[in-house]
């Protein structure tokens, strides 16, 4: 994988939003309003919900997407690269920790773009009554990292 040259975006959100695709649309839309570099790349983890949405917004506007997929891969919307991202200790573990694995390397990976020059932005999509606290604690390791996450909340 390259380090971009180019602003990456980062969002993340509530498996749940699915299910309120006109809300995740149109705050991704405001965000991305604010995009003037054409070479912007968004980046997500590709699950369902808040991270598909997002990434079909940024392809619909022009710009790249990059993801890393639950199934332990990376892709990008350009077809470009597709590599296995995951390693040993991935696929020995609970299933149900790697999600949070996961979390941890795209934040581990955005702190490399940082470091390495790029501008970095991060945004989280929550729906509170989600039960599975991955978006949380995808917040918490962008943070750790310095890395300021932008939370927009559906509902109350």
């Amino acid at each position: 994988m390259t380090t971009p040259r180019s602003p990456v975006y980062f969002a993340c959100g509530s498996r749940t939003l699915e299910g309120h695709p006109g809300w995740v649309t149109g705050q991704i839309e405001r965000w991305i309003t604010g995009w003037v570099d054409p070479r912007s790349i968004l980046m997500t983890g590709g699950a369902q919900g808040a991270d598909i949405l997002s990434e079909a917004v940024a392809i619909r506007r022009g710009f790249r997407t990059m993801t890393f997929e639950a199934s332990g891969y990376f892709h990008t919307s350009t077809g470009t690269e597709r590599a296995q991202w995951a390693g040993a200790d991935f696929w020995g573990a609970d299933p149900k920790v790697r999600p949070l694995m996961r979390n941890t390397f795209m934040a581990d990976r955005l702190e490399g773009f940082v470091k390495a020059g790029a501008i970095v932005e991060a945004m989280a999509l929550v729906d509170p009554w989600s039960t599975t606290g991955g978006t949380w604690h995808m917040i918490r390791e962008l943070e750790k990292r310095g890395i300021h996450v932008k939370i927009s909340k559906n509902g109350p």
